[in-house]
């Protein structure tokens, strides 16, 4: 009896995948959609377009998983179990996307140390919005030591006409910015030092304009540490 069971676990051991990678994947490298650029477009199937992403193949990789998030209405879309280095997507025209790609194997993964930006084109225009401000530093959600005494908010944009954007920025103490906001505008460059207060909860929000329209990012947050 003992014997039967022992040949059996042998039998399912050797019918499945036994060589495992030993090691994380080398982190991928992105290529198309280039990062800050007008997409061309492939196939258009009414307000949609199908848009080819392609990356470098990482080393160790078995697969990819492919993400991608439209900045204009915070959708996310997540194409596991990619065994190529290519793959095409239909998306909603006349947004801004982001994406990046994670390699992994069957123990380890690693994430594309960039995210690109682009903008999937519409029929013709005359002005497009710039693409949602996405915050750099801090990371939402961070925590910072108030022992650095001030910190460079920092954030990025695009704007699909290559427009020059200015900014305004909101900081409040509360997540709908209407408490005591602090409103800095007119910025021409894309950080802002401030003062650190120990144990405080900060929200902030950039708007981008390129002196035609405008456009909102999300209320950012982050939190200091204690004296």
């Amino acid at each position: 009896m003992r014997k039967g069971f022992y040949l059996l676990v042998i039998l399912l051991v050797m019918g499945c995948k036994t060589e495992l990678p030993g090691v994380a994947p080398e982190p991928p490298v992105l290529l198309l959609p280039a990062d800050q650029t007008p997409c061309e477009i492939g196939e258009v199937v009414g307000e949609k377009a199908t848009v080819f992403f392609e990356w470098q193949a990482a080393e160790e990789a078995l697969f990819y998983v492919l993400k991608i998030t439209n900045l204009t209405t915070e959708e996310i879309i997540t194409i596991p179990d990619i065994e190529e280095t290519s793959f095409e997507v239909l998306l909603d025209r006349g947004h801004y996307y982001q994406w990046s790609i994670t390699a992994q194997n069957y123990i380890y993964q690693s994430k594309s140390p960039d995210a690109y930006v682009f903008f999937l084109s519409n029929a013709a225009f005359t002005n497009t919005s710039p693409a949602p401000p996405v915050a750099i530093n801090p990371a939402p959600g961070q925590t910072v030591s108030v022992e650095l005494g001030n910190i460079a908010l920092s954030w990025s944009s695009y704007d699909a006409d290559l427009d020059d954007l200015t900014f305004k920025l909101i900081i409040d103490r509360v997540e709908t910015l209407d408490l005591n906001p602090v409103v800095i505008e007119d910025l021409n460059t894309s950080e802002y030092i401030i003062t650190l207060t120990p144990s405080t909860e900060y929200y902030w929000r950039i708007v981008a304009f390129d002196g035609q329209a405008s456009t909102e990012s999300q209320v950012f947050s982050f939190r200091t540490t204690p004296n």
